[in-house]
């Protein structure tokens, strides 16, 4: 059976192996387009819509562009890749303390 942890750090594994080929691939919009949709259709179903638009809508405070990415094509998909990420890890925290309210110990 699959938790809502597992599809999350599933999705933050699936960003972190995306960003490391922005750098090598020759179309890094349709790689983040790809993993954008993973990342939508996944939340959709283990977590309903409105999850799905608070990690599209989140903002980046801090970000440091990544060296190696001569593009600004590749440089978008980094920033909004990271960003993605920084939500997903934001609802995992949110998620591993509401289940822990709900089952103390």
């Amino acid at each position: 059976m699959t938790t809502q942890l597992d599809v999350l750090r599933m999705l933050i594994r699936d960003a972190r192996d995306v960003q490391q080929h922005y750098e090598t691939t020759s179309d890094p919009a349709q790689l983040h387009a790809e993993f954008v949709f993973r990342c939508d259709s996944a939340l959709r179903l283990h977590f309903g819509p409105a999850y799905a638009t608070r990690v599209d809508e989140r903002l980046s405070e801090d970000w440091i562009q990544p060296a190696g990415l001569d593009s600004d094509e590749r440089i978008f998909a980094s920033f909004d890749t990271e960003r993605r990420i920084a939500a997903l890890q934001e609802l995992m925290a949110q998620t591993t303390d509401d289940l822990a309210s709900i089952n103390p110990r």
